[in-house]
């Protein structure tokens, strides 16, 4: 979700200012899960917080700039577009209603994606539900859209996961759809009251608030050598892709070191009969890496140290 407005920042402005800054603007209550991002073609990163932000981004144009372009006719290609992105990191202390305006403005619009991508093992009934739930946020603020229907609702792709499309016809879907809007009297719901109670059901599943990550693996020879990653507050876990079930669970206290690339990460984790780090590949290893030490870091003041 965008928001729109400016802010002032000079010399001495560091990360977390300016963090705290977009709270107060938008009126959400103190939370330091709340972190700001930098987006630099493919790679996103977490600006560290007591860095200066004109220092960080003016080294972030350095390592770009050092950059050849891939060819003569791009020299664009040596400077690229930096977005800043504010978003919720980790989600240890997220419940549901503690902050409405954080619900409405963030973490339901974190949560729908993963929802859509298939990435929450979920039934045919879950899945209508949460679709009524997303239809009502959709349409509740655009008077254009006229009332809810069979016929007369969003795409079926912006309202039902994609690893669910193929159990029935989209004709039966948008059916089943629209009874369970109706039967949940979701057509006189707010937006807020939508976004809301899809928040407070998926609250309830294994894998809510994780960053998810394809990760291939050769650690576990009695499971699938392609995983999905699931950080959460309850710690890394490793999700079987066909059934959704997670298979393995490392929480956090566990993980004594960790480290990661763009194409690996790697933990040593407690208990480990041959004392060897677990390797795993994947794009966005620098990513769990960094999770990892995060939620440890709420976990615990000490941070997991390097490999």
């Amino acid at each position: 979700m965008t928001q729109k407005g400016f802010f002032e920042v000079d010399s001495g402005t560091k990360v977390k200012d300016f963090e705290l800054a977009i709270m107060e603007r938008l009126e959400l209550q103190p939370c330091e899960e709340f972190k700001l991002f930098a987006k630099i073609g493919d790679t996103v990163v977490n600006l560290p917080p007591d860095m200066f932000f004109y220092d960080y981004m003016r080294h972030d144009h350095l390592a770009l700039q050092s950059k050849p372009p891939r060819t003569e006719t791009d020299p664009d290609e040596i400077y690229q577009m930096v977005a800043l992105i504010f978003m919720r990191k980790t989600w240890s202390k997220m419940v549901p209603g503690h902050d409405p305006k954080a619900d409405a403005i963030f973490h339901y619009h974190q949560e729908v994606p993963k929802f859509l991508r298939g990435w929450h093992k979920s039934t045919k009934e879950d899945a209508t539900r949460m679709a009524g739930l997303i239809c009502r946020a959709k349409v509740a603020d655009n008077k254009k859209f006229g009332e809810v229907s069979e016929t007369n609702m969003p795409p079926l792709n912006e309202l039902i996961p994609r690893d669910k499309y193929g159990n029935m016809l989209e004709k039966e879907w948008k059916k089943q759809i629209f009874a369970a809007y109706r039967d949940n009297n979701d057509g006189e719901k707010t937006s807020s009251e939508a976004k809301a109670e899809f928040l407070n059901i998926i609250f309830q599943w294994p894998a809510f608030g994780s960053a998810f990550v394809d990760v291939k693996q050769k650690a576990f020879p009695s499971l699938p050598q392609t995983l999905l990653g699931a950080l959460n507050k309850n710690g890394l876990n490793f999700i079987d892709p066909e059934t959704r079930e997670i298979v393995k669970n490392y929480p956090f206290s566990q993980i004594l070191k960790c480290r990661g690339d763009q194409g690996f990460f790697e933990i040593a984790v407690k208990g480990d009969p041959k004392k060897s780090a677990l390797r795993f590949e994947t794009e966005l290893g620098y990513k769990v890496a960094d999770l990892i030490v995060s939620y440890k870091e709420i976990e615990t003041p000490r941070e997991p140290a390097e490999l």
